[in-house]
């Protein structure tokens, strides 16, 4: 009985938590809140931008999580990185005193609830990927027309062309390159047997 009080008490809980990352100048934190495990958290923020993971320093359980955390970040307003980010110039030890004092808060540690919480699985997102891949693939697989024969033609005959060929007449006797020489009239200006080969393409103002 006293097992199942805990758990729903657990699944109503929001948490609001202070990290830290040892890539991070010294005494930067990151509070936030969140309604899941915050080393789910954590491990959400360790993209290819970060070099090292974060690390959840701790933690405060609340059933308000977004109001406690702007409660929080409205008084650490001077300490605050930028407005658009959740980074604070504190301690860690700075952090939970004002925490303490200001909002009488309690601070729990990850390993004093991690086992009444659900576990994380640092490649759920990877395993997640390759069941809808496998799934995608079985679908593709189900759907796709029968094996062919021995005596059917290869894949890719299927995409051959088959239309008919247009041969110039004196292909059988000429080059591949011939098929594609000039052989229309040619232009030749009257007195080219005592010109040279440049002078008849000269221009004649006499024209």
């Amino acid at each position: 009985m006293q097992s199942s009080i805990t758990n729903t008490k657990l699944l109503n809980t929001e948490y609001v938590y202070c990290m830290s990352n040892a890539s991070f100048c010294p005494n930067i934190v990151k509070v936030g809140w969140t309604r899941n495990n915050p080393a789910l958290r954590a491990n959400q923020l360790f993209t290819t931008g970060v070099p090292t993971p974060f690390v959840v320093e701790f933690m405060v359980m609340t059933a308000h999580g977004y109001d406690l955390e702007r409660r929080i970040h409205n008084h650490l307003a001077r300490c605050r990185v930028s407005g658009s980010r959740e980074f604070f110039n504190i301690s860690v030890s700075d952090l939970r005193n004002v925490l303490r004092e200001k909002f009488s808060l309690t601070m729990v540690q990850l390993s004093d609830v991690v086992d009444q919480m659900p576990k994380v699985h640092s490649n759920r997102k990877s395993a997640v990927r390759k069941d809808k891949w496998k799934s995608f693939k079985n679908t593709q697989l189900s759907e796709a027309s029968p094996e062919p024969t021995q005596n059917s033609e290869l894949m890719f005959d299927r995409f051959r062309y088959n239309g008919p060929l247009f041969v110039s007449k004196s292909c059988e006797t000429g080059s591949m390159f011939d098929n594609f020489r000039y052989d229309g009239p040619l232009f030749v200006c009257k007195s080219s047997e005592s010109l040279s080969t440049f002078d008849r393409f000269r221009y004649d103002d006499s024209l």
